[in-house]
């Protein structure tokens, strides 16, 4: 099948739309931590942000055996390192012998002194950076959902040790992806998203300083009203708007550099392939697309 203009009809969008929502919720629902998860350490260096000063870039490491060289996994928009598809994954990697960080966005781990967007790259390349120096190897990528987003900012402009990016149903369009989470239907997808989102705003807020008062952010209910109110004061932009036109990856990628994996489920709630379609077009010959034809978020 030609995904980029295969259409189909109304009848099968309704059934393909409950199977979507069905291998999205259910796995997560039966998930159980990996009986073969790697011991993993505490992992920390630092960046200087322009905004705030010095902030913790953190992450759970994982020693491999051997052969190629680590890879770093980058969660999901409201998820962590702890993330049940971010340990399934370190654990996977680990038994074919990788050296695995599984990098935490900015806040997510530890005592807050931040938090992210989904733009925001430095702390991913300052892991690439310290990493590569600590083994002397290119580091490979994984991105989940809005971590795929920002490894494939990052891979616009890579570092020199940036090896291959691979990423999972990642956004491609902002603003379509979070008028998806905003609408009625959504709104498991979106308690979900925003309750991780808040237990870190919280925290934050506890320790200094924040872009909007904790009882405020407490009563937000939709992702742009989130991004209204944290990333578009914190870091600059005028409006979601120009957030979302600045940061949205989508538009530019026939700049990706490094050798290129996207993994896209046909049936995904969060990320519908509908919003995907104009720009996948646009990918340059390293890079490819797997698309799985049942695959939920």
């Amino acid at each position: 099948m030609d995904f980029l203009s295969h259409r189909p009809g109304e009848a099968h969008c309704r059934d393909m739309s409950w199977r979507g929502h069905w291998q999205t919720i259910v796995p997560r629902i039966l998930q159980r931590t990996p009986r073969d998860l790697p011991v993993r350490r505490l992992w920390e260096t630092s960046l200087v942000d322009e905004r705030v000063g010095r902030v913790a870039v953190r992450g759970r490491y994982s020693e491999g055996s051997g052969g190629p060289g680590p890879c770093i996994l980058l969660h999901g928009l409201g998820g962590s390192p702890d993330s049940p598809y971010v340990l399934d994954t370190q654990a996977a990697l680990h038994a074919a012998g990788r050296s695995v960080l599984a990098l935490a966005l900015r806040g997510t781990l530890g005592p807050p002194d931040d938090f992210y967007h989904a733009g925001l790259t430095a702390d991913l390349e300052r892991a690439i950076e310290a990493l590569a120096a600590e083994t002397g190897r290119k580091v490979d990528v994984i991105g989940f959902s809005l971590g795929g987003h920002v490894a494939l900012r990052l891979a616009l402009d890579p570092p020199e040790a940036l090896g291959r990016v691979v990423t999972v149903c990642a956004p491609l369009d902002l603003r379509a992806c979070c008028q998806t989470l905003d609408r009625r239907r959504s709104w498991i997808y979106r308690r979900h998203v925003l309750s991780g989102l808040k237990a870190h705003y919280r925290a934050l807020a506890e320790r200094g300083p924040v872009p909007t008062p904790w009882e405020r952010i407490r009563r937000v209910r939709r992702i742009v009203e989130w991004d209204q109110l944290s990333v578009v004061p914190r870091f600059g932009f005028r409006d979601t708007d120009d957030y979302y036109r600045q940061c949205s990856v989508g538009p530019e990628l026939e700049r990706l550099k490094p050798p290129v994996w996207m993994v896209i489920g046909a049936v995904d709630p969060m990320v519908p392939l509908e919003t995907l379609r104009s720009f996948l077009g646009r990918l340059p010959r390293n890079a490819e697309v797997l698309l799985d034809p049942g695959g939920g978020h």
